[in-house]
């Protein structure tokens, strides 16, 4: 049908887009020195780079989509059978080949968040703006009725929205970080190797050891029936409400990890809905084929 040869070809379409992956991340790369290895050879770079620091606590919500980007695309790989590579052998070598493929596609975008320059975040935009455009012409590249348009919507709403949210944070990162100058390396005092020990102190964690280091306070226990009841019901109280502290921020990785599980659950409760309203419109179909025979 013509639906069918607007779709996009996955096989084609992530195995090239490894070219700009690979060529991307060794851009990016090429401005990360190395630490111990080769310092001398090509002035000590390309550097190792990786798509996460896992004690980071910046770009949260933009590492959160960029999980949620490569967690819908896993979700095509198990519900839609769109492998990115054509393998007669076992099903599972050809899961693990494209999860591989598809890490790999993904990888600029998270190391342009884990480099945090310049240079990263402009490679990184240009770059998830095309996925960005392949992902709207995906939902509108069929004429459907509005009944199921609005389904396949509603499924692909958590996508489009985490690319829509990095096609728009990452520019705006690369102009803060223009304004920083950090064009290609980070600058003194964000980057975690540089970190200065006055910086360490001020930082939560600082706080918290040195907390942990000083001598525990003298509690002197409550005197008074009443008093003890007020202590009793206060620590009870204490225990089971959700309390903040001032200066502590959720790693990515754990929010990352939070936000995966509402997007499966999101996409569970979509799938359930979708089937519900193709059942409704063929048995809507079906009575109204049944009333025009009649």
């Amino acid at each position: 049908t013509a639906c069918d040869d607007a779709e996009i070809d996955y096989y084609l379409f992530y195995q090239f887009c490894l070219i700009p992956a690979v060529v991307l991340t060794l851009l990016m790369a090429a401005t990360k020195p190395r630490r111990q290895k080769l310092l001398h050879f090509l002035y000590g770079r390309p550097g190792l780079v990786f798509p996460m620091d896992t004690l980071t606590r910046s770009s949260r919500i933009s590492y959160c989509c960029a999980f949620g980007a490569i967690g819908f695309t896993v979700y095509e790989i198990i519900w839609k059978q769109q492998y990115a590579i054509e393998y007669s052998g076992p099903v599972v070598v050809k899961v693990i080949v494209t999860v591989l493929i598809y890490g790999m596609v993904y990888f600029p975008v998270f190391t342009s968040l884990a480099l945090g320059t310049a240079f990263s975040y402009f490679l990184g935009s240009l770059y998830i703006w095309m996925f960005f455009a392949i992902e709207i012409y995906q939902v509108n590249n069929c004429e459907y009725a509005a009944a199921l348009r609005a389904v396949i919507l509603l499924r692909a709403l958590p996508n489009l929205l985490c690319h829509a949210y990095l096609s728009v944070a990452m520019p705006v990162k690369f102009l803060l970080a223009l304004r920083r100058r950090k064009y290609f390396t980070p600058s003194l005092g964000e980057d975690p190797h540089s970190e200065t020990l006055e910086q360490i102190k001020k930082s939560f964690q600082g706080k918290h050891v040195t907390k942990l280091l000083r001598k525990p306070e003298v509690v002197i226990p409550p005197v008074g029936k009443m008093n003890i009841l007020k202590a009793f019901f206060g620590e009870f109280i204490k225990t089971w409400m959700y309390r903040t502290e001032s200066g502590f921020r959720y790693p990515s990785r754990l929010a990352s990890v939070m936000f995966i599980a509402a997007f499966i659950i999101y996409v569970v409760i979509s799938c359930i809905v979708s089937v519900c309203v193709s059942a409704a419109i063929v048995y809507l179909n079906m009575i109204h084929m049944t009333t025009s025979f009649r």
